[in-house]
């Protein structure tokens, strides 16, 4: 029966049955979120795993976070369950399990060590047995007939029955509906994600549901099933598209529809059917799309119009990256055409350039060394300061109980995050965050936040590489306005913005100044999105220098 709580907890890893106490914990937890959404005939299926002797429920769990759907008993062995074979016996009673089971050749020899395969080869084929595991699986499968057998007609003297499981679909939609996902592994699960990470508490009730029906969450698992047949090259990219469910009303599902689309369009247009892929792109609103849009143009489209709509593009575009692609087509086609531009300035970071003896370490550490000083102190900070400051100051927007956001207790993001409203949906906690930030007491509200909020998941927070001392630094040095630059950026487009931050920083706490500094070695360039941060910084005054690294010659 479903359970009356809507709490979860993880188990103690010292207790033997962790992971049954786990799953168990999952099963009820999303009985009690989601019962509406099973089927009579999947409610009573469910009764019955949970309604198992222990000894059976652990057996089957263990089954479950194993890979595939085919085991061999003889390799069965858990300590904490003792004898496999009553719980094997019980299972198979409640169909949830065949076994034995009956199997196809190429089911069987999947499972099996290359002396085994050798054997098989002695009852199945004439003559010597190839050489290698892989030559003899693609030989021996191609005399698979298409029927399933009993074990013992493929091979009499088995030292093993197989086993097979009947449930796998419950527990893919369980899966679904607690991780809002398909791809988290249960026994990643409930081996390390519950014991050893800690994840912010949001508010979750029936409102805030990752799936509001079944419709939701069977086109969602067809949109899931779609993707991984297809990037396992298991379908065509036509087949994607003719059996991919309409458009979604849940935007998280939407935008998953819209990737899946988009992959199927890139696979098309590698195939070299570039008209077709160019329609695709142009119905497509994930985020590539528009730019594999422009790049296929430029290839198939007359150049005067492929100009004039990139020179377009690249003064309209909402998205930087559209922008910056759209102008590196327009300035190609224009000049491929005779077309004469406007000159545009470049921009040219600040440079500066240091000698070093060249170390056994990396360069962003013997670079930190040579500019660290008791009173300029240095940090290697890249991604995790101003990323850092940036989640401790909106902490309670980025957990914000936001229906279509969080799904489960074990998330570390919302799943709206790098959608285009992520901020509109939020716009009355963020405005709090960013009145908070002229406050005279920013620093210690920042620092406070720290101290309880270290070490909780966040997608923003590289905690390994922030403490105290270094906040505090980084609060006293740098000025409450370029914070807010650089945020205003960061929230323009999450995804984009979170990185290509400078490798250092450097405080002067004499005069409470900082620079940050972007670190070169020898043959290294500057990559799009850190040139773009660097003449950001340059536009809102915010100092920032390139320093290229050479090795002092021996």
């Amino acid at each position: 029966m479903a359970a009356a709580s809507s709490q979860i907890r993880a188990a103690s890893l010292e207790e033997p049955l962790y992971y049954l106490y786990n799953i168990d914990s999952v099963i009820q937890w999303v009985r009690h979120h989601y019962e509406d959404i099973f089927s009579a005939d999947e409610q009573y299926l469910l009764d019955t795993i949970q309604q198992l002797d222990i000894t059976s429920r652990a057996t089957l769990c263990r089954l479950i976070m194993r890979r595939g759907e085919w085991f061999r008993d003889d390799r069965l062995n858990y300590p904490e369950i003792g004898d496999i074979n009553t719980p094997l016996r019980h299972l198979a009673e409640h169909d949830l399990i065949h076994y034995p089971a009956v199997c196809r050749l190429t089911e069987l020899i999947t499972l099996c060590r290359v002396a085994e395969l050798r054997q098989l080869w002695a009852i199945h084929a004439e003559g010597p047995p190839p050489q290698g595991k892989d030559a003899l699986l693609l030989q021996l499968s191609a005399l698979d007939d298409g029927i399933s057998r009993p074990l013992d007609e493929w091979w009499p003297t088995a030292p093993f029955q197989l086993i097979s499981l009947r449930c796998q679909a419950i527990f893919d939609i369980l899966k679904m509906l607690f991780f809002g996902n398909a791809q988290q592994d249960w026994s990643a699960f409930v081996l390390t994600e519950l014991g050893h990470q800690r994840y912010e508490k949001v508010d979750l009730d029936d409102q805030h549901r990752a799936f509001a029906n079944r419709t939701e969450l069977d086109a969602f698992s067809a949109i899931s099933a779609l993707g991984e047949a297809h990037y396992l090259q298991l379908i065509t990219p036509d087949q994607v598209l003719a059996h991919l469910p309409k458009k979604q009303a849940q935007l998280w599902i939407e935008y998953r529809r819209q990737k899946l689309l988009y992959r199927a369009s890139h696979a098309i247009e590698r195939q070299g059917r570039h008209q077709k892929a160019l329609t695709l792109y142009r119905r497509c609103g994930y985020r590539e799309a528009k730019i594999r849009q422009l790049r296929l143009m430029e290839k198939i489209l007359p150049l005067p119009l492929v100009a004039r709509y990139a020179g377009w593009l690249s003064k309209r575009a909402k998205r930087a990256d559209w922008r910056e692609a759209a102008e590196k087509v327009w300035v190609r086609s224009a000049r491929k055409i005779g077309q004469s531009l406007p000159k545009r300035q470049r921009f040219s970071p600040q440079l500066q350039y240091i000698a070093l003896e060249k170390p056994s370490y990396s360069v962003e550490r013997v670079s930190r060394e040579h500019f660290h000083q008791d009173e300029k102190p240095c940090y290697y900070v890249e991604n995790a300061l101003l990323p850092g400051l940036f989640a401790l100051t909106f902490w309670e927007a980025l957990f914000a109980p936001v229906p279509g956001a969080f799904f489960n207790p074990f998330q570390r993001r919302a799943a709206d995050l790098y959608q285009e409203d992520f901020a509109a949906r939020r716009s009355d906690i963020i405005a709090k965050a960013w009145h908070s930030m002229h406050q005279p007491n920013y620093s210690q509200h920042i620092l406070t936040r720290y101290r309880d909020k270290a070490g909780v998941a966040n997608p923003f927070a590289i905690w390994g590489l922030l403490d105290e001392t270094l906040l505090e630094q980084a609060l006293t040095c740098i000025p409450s306005a370029h914070l807010s630059a650089i945020f205003e950026r960061m929230f323009s487009d999450l995804r984009q913005h979170s990185s290509g931050f400078p490798d250092l920083i450097q405080f002067n706490l004499t005069t409470g100044t900082y620079q940050l500094i972007e670190i070169k070695g020898p043959g290294d360039r500057l990559q799009d999105h850190q040139l773009r941060w660097l003449a950001y910084f340059e536009q809102h005054g915010i100092p920032a220098v390139v320093c290229h690294v050479s090795w002092h010659q021996p």
